[in-house]
């Protein structure tokens, strides 16, 4: 059987509309900072509501063992209003940048709801977070653990953020030093709201061991964050004094809704309602 050209340029189009589908796999790639999931997602107009269920789903994983979410459901919410705020400041940071390097986005709000699309889809990696080491450790080891699993996730976040805002504006490693701004003062900041109990330790009264653990490294991201806080400021500086090389906005055309494949929606839900049936248990 000999295929038409007509039957040929069906064919083409056919494929291409299938590799253009947002899949479970495009989402496990974004993750990884694969540049052709980056831009499949930045170009869907239905990313936003998925990355936006994903959220929610990341809440409940954050707080199902810590809060009573059946009566105090507001918990939620908290996630996603702390990445509201953070995603509108960062995003405001590199749209100055990119305006400088001419980068063509248009308007501010349209090019930030595609952001903060993917800024939401990082949300599968606190998913680690519902790891429950205190049923199966003591507290100090627990403790330790939680604190390592969140100085991973913040990292990969960082790097995935950064990757997303070079791949989305076609831009080279200089918006890291931007990010990492953003990022050390968002710890420094956060680090200044927890009541590291320096008192007790000049008092010399003794503090519990996961006490301890948290005061610990509490004092570790202050003094990293504010030995490097000059680098990254310098850094940020010199990336905004330059107006070369140009950015280029990358996200032309916003595919229809429909191009999230069925399965991802499925998975998406399912991680919400999986938590509303185990809420009762925890």
């Amino acid at each position: 059987m000999t295929l038409t050209n007509n039957d040929s340029i069906h064919l083409n189009e056919t494929t291409a509309s299938v590799d253009d589908q947002t899949s479970l796999s495009t989402v496990v790639a974004y993750l990884f900072g694969s540049r052709a999931a980056i831009l499949n997602l930045a170009s869907n107009r239905g990313t936003i509501w998925l990355s936006l269920l994903l959220v929610i789903s990341a809440g409940f994983a954050r707080e199902y063992d810590g809060e009573d979410l059946l009566h105090q459901p507001a918990h939620l919410f908290l996630p996603l209003i702390a990445s509201l705020a953070t995603s509108m400041l960062l995003f405001s940071l590199i749209y100055l940048l990119s305006l400088r390097r001419q980068a063509g986005t248009g308007n501010f709000l349209g090019a930030y709801l595609i952001f903060l699309g993917l800024y939401w889809m990082t949300a599968p990696l606190a998913w680690l977070y519902a790891i429950p080491f205190e049923r199966f450790m003591n507290a100090a080891d627990a403790v330790s653990m939680n604190l390592n699993l969140l100085g991973l996730v913040s990292i990969w976040r960082v790097l995935l953020i950064t990757r997303v805002i070079a791949v989305i504006f076609n831009a080279r490693l200089e918006t890291f030093f931007p990010v990492m701004l953003f990022a050390d003062t968002v710890a420094l900041f956060l680090t200044s709201l927890v009541p590291v109990p320096l008192m007790a330790t000049m008092g010399g009264i003794r503090l519990t061991e996961s006490e301890s653990i948290i005061s610990n490294r509490t004092m570790e991201v202050v003094i990293l964050g504010m030995l490097s806080y000059p680098v990254w400021l310098l850094g940020t500086c010199v990336v905004f004094s330059l107006s070369t090389p140009v950015w280029t906005w990358m996200v032309t055309d916003r595919q229809s809704i429909d191009r999230i494949r069925r399965s991802v929606w499925v998975v998406a839900t399912l991680m919400i309602l999986g938590w509303i049936v185990v809420l009762p248990i925890t």
